[in-house]
């Protein structure tokens, strides 16, 4: 049976993380509900995911591992992505 989120899923990949350093986005030990929120089981289980349709260098997984640690997150403990669009505030 054809996981019918795989395109989806795919975009994501493609489109998004590649980009992480031009997105919005944080860490979190829980969801803060934006449109794109994705947990995983600790940053193995990131790593493997990103790995389905991009390399990932080691020096990478340490950027990721210390970001985590900046956020007082545990890398083999579970955590969100959550995306968002930042909000410009108009000046008059």
């Amino acid at each position: 049976m054809e996981d019918i989120n795989k395109p989806i899923l795919d975009q994501v990949i493609r489109k998004g993380f590649p980009q992480l350093n031009e997105l919005h986005y944080k860490f979190t030990a829980y969801s803060l509900n934006s449109e794109f929120s994705f947990k995983f089981d600790s940053l193995i289980h990131f790593v493997t995911f990103l790995k389905q349709k991009n390399e990932v260098t080691e020096e990478q997984i340490a950027l990721l591992e210390t970001a985590l640690k900046d956020v007082n997150l545990a890398p083999t403990s579970y955590f969100f992505i959550n995306f968002f669009t930042e909000e410009k505030n108009a000046l008059s």
